[in-house]
C-alpha cells in the first residue's frame, strides 16, 4: 500500500520536497539576507497561511478570529524571543548577518509531511 501511495504521488510534490530540502539546508548555513527579504518573506508566508486556512475551513468569522488569535500569539512569541548573539545588521549594506539554523528545515518538513499525509488521506 505504501508503495502505491509513493508511485501515485504527482511529480510536482517531489519537486516541491526537493526545493524545501534545498532551502532548509541552505538555512542551516550562516548568511546575509537583505532587509527586503527579511521583511517580505514573513509577509508572503502570513498571506499564504491565511489563504490556506480560508481555503480549508471557509471564511466564517470563527475561522478568521481563530486564525487572527493564533497569528497574534505567534507574532508575540517571535517578537519577544531574543535574537541569536551572532545576528547583526549592517546599515551600510542594509543586510543582516545571521547564523545558520536547522529549525527552518524541521518546520518545513513538518508542514510538508502534515500536508502530504492529509492529502493522501
Amino acid at each position: 500500500m505504501f508503495y502505491q501511495i509513493i508511485i501515485h504521488t504527482p511529480v510536482w510534490v517531489w519537486a516541491l520536497l526537493s526545493l524545501l530540502l534545498w532551502v532548509g539546508i541552505k538555512q542551516s548555513l550562516p548568511g546575509q539576507p537583505s532587509l527586503l527579504r527579511i521583511t517580505v518573506v514573513p509577509l508572503v508566508l502570513t498571506s499564504l497561511s491565511l489563504y490556506g486556512t480560508v481555503s480549508a475551513f471557509g471564511s466564517t468569522s470563527a475561522v478568521l478570529l481563530t486564525w487572527l488569535a493564533a497569528a497574534i500569539v505567534s507574532a508575540t512569541w517571535v517578537l519577544s524571543s531574543p535574537l541569536p548573539d551572532a545576528t547583526h545588521y549592517d546599515i551600510r549594506t542594509r543586510s543582516f548577518q545571521v547564523p545558520g539554523s536547522w529549525v527552518p528545515l524541521a518546520l518545513m518538513m513538518g508542514i510538508f509531511a502534515n500536508k502530504y499525509v492529509v492529502g493522501v488521506a
